[in-house]
């Protein structure tokens, strides 16, 4: 007699969990709903041993949680996730330490979510976990990683500096006088940055580049513009440590460039730098042979780092759509700026993926930078533009190689 097939069973007449994007907003709702309850609580969400310290919980319990909260491809690291079960015991333990109230019940209401949207998608979470490893194309390369991580050390101790983290977020959109012309928002950070010598150093290069690889100056207008001296209007103080950085301006062929001075070594001088600006009518939104083929987001990388991240956030007027193609340059031998057609034969190698954070900024949370979600926040409102409206990409990389140049680039279509 042969066995029964299997009976699947409470399967809702309309699955609102059909897409690979509906799965995703959820896992990014729960995501930044648990780094925000752990941070919270007074607990620090990247640290996990720590974590469960502070909380009275095993690291066990503990770890899926911050797994989950800090992993590069979530989709891998949501089948880690623990039960409900537990997880209501991480709630009240964050409760118990005094997590704001919103927050805690903004956390089981993503359990709930998360509940769901296991039972629309498969039933089980043997089942689910298979589904979310089937969708992920990320490809962890280990060996690379120690590789870097070995490069990073060397590098640290080479040029007398270090970095925990640093971001790059550039939001493209229309220009309100000129709708056929691109703004973009940059902002800019570096995270725990500190000397291992008394030595000045680049922050931030404010370069723009056409096609043809020419330097396109455009027109940089701070975010914040209160604050006097070299370069420090273009710092977002509330988001810098105290004392702020100090700046200095330096004009070079490519443009302005920032750079931190000298400063105390090691912890003493340990600080927190960010930065913005508006480059107004960057580049027309159309294809132009030769000089405007593409749009292209450039994150120059020449600090040695833990972590990096880099976010591109896409209004949704604009004629292009989807994840852009994603390569890793050469800034040893190649000099400053960008030209497709010369730079596309030898990219780096590069095992990170871009990662699609879905609309507005709920995808965007990160717990190498508990304030990121609030810095964007404020970044979009001194902007004058409605997050919801954008949808966001990410690149990713553990100890990324220096010198280099991570390029987020879409192909520009011909106006109609």
């Amino acid at each position: 007699m042969n066995p029964k097939a299997p009976q699947f069973t409470n399967i809702p007449p309309e699955n609102p969990y059909g897409s690979p994007e509906a799965i995703l907003e959820v896992l990014f709702q729960v995501r930044s709903a648990f780094s925000e309850l752990i941070s919270s609580a007074g607990a620090d969400p990247s640290k996990t041993r720590d974590t469960a310290r502070y909380l009275d919980l095993s690291t066990n319990l503990v770890w899926p949680v911050t797994h989950f909260i800090n992993a590069e491809d979530i989709l891998t690291a949501t089948g880690e996730v623990i039960g409900r079960f537990k997880l209501e015991i991480g709630c009240d333990a964050c409760e118990a330490k005094g997590a704001a109230a919103a927050l805690v019940l903004q956390a089981r209401q993503g359990i709930d979510k998360f509940e769901e949207l296991v039972s629309h998608c498969t039933g089980d979470r043997q089942s689910f976990s298979l589904l979310l490893k089937g969708l992920s194309d990320t490809e962890v390369t280990n060996h690379q990683e120690s590789t870097r991580k070995m490069a990073f050390q060397c590098n640290s101790s080479l040029w007398g500096v270090q970095c925990q983290f640093s971001f790059k977020a550039i939001i493209f959109v229309p220009n309100t006088e000129e709708p056929d012309q691109v703004d973009a928002i940059r902002v800019f950070g570096m995270i725990d940055f500190r000397r291992l010598r008394p030595t000045p150093w680049p922050l931030y290069w404010m370069f723009a580049y056409s096609d043809d690889g020419s330097c396109n100056q455009g027109t940089s207008i701070p975010i914040e513009p209160q604050l006097a001296g070299s370069g420090a209007n273009f710092l977002l103080k509330d988001f810098c440590s105290d004392p702020l950085p100090v700046l200095q301006s330096i004009e070079q062929a490519f443009g302005l460039r920032l750079d931190l001075v000298e400063g105390p070594i090691g912890n003493a001088g340990l600080l927190t730098c960010v930065a913005a600006d508006r480059l107004v009518k960057l580049q027309s939104i159309y294809h132009i042979p030769k000089k405007n083929e593409h749009l292209a987001a450039i994150f120059d990388l020449v600090t040695p780092q833990d972590h990096m991240i880099f976010d591109v956030f896409l209004h949704q007027d604009l004629p292009f759509s989807g994840p852009p193609k994603c390569n890793l340059f050469d800034r040893l031998t190649v000099p400053r700026g960008f030209d497709p057609e010369s730079h596309s034969d030898r990219p780096l190698p590069l095992s990170s993926q871009v990662l699609d954070l879905g609309p507005g900024l709920t995808g965007s949370t990160t717990s190498q930078y508990p304030r990121y979600l609030e810095m964007m926040d404020y970044v979009f409102l001194q902007s004058g533009i409605d997050a919801d409206e954008f949808r966001g990409y990410r690149l990713s990389i553990r100890y990324p190689q220096i010198p280099t140049a991570a390029v987020l680039q879409w192909e520009l279509p011909k106006k109609s």
